[in-house]
């Protein structure tokens, strides 16, 4: 579980930053 959770939470992490977001959300759309 452990593992699993480690790869989420640096998503998380990254996914919660302003300028990754922009990002994410120009490739995503």
């Amino acid at each position: 579980e452990g593992t699993s959770i480690r790869p989420l939470w640096g998503t998380a992490q990254l996914f919660m930053h302003p300028r990754y977001m922009h990002g994410a959300a120009t490739r995503l759309r």
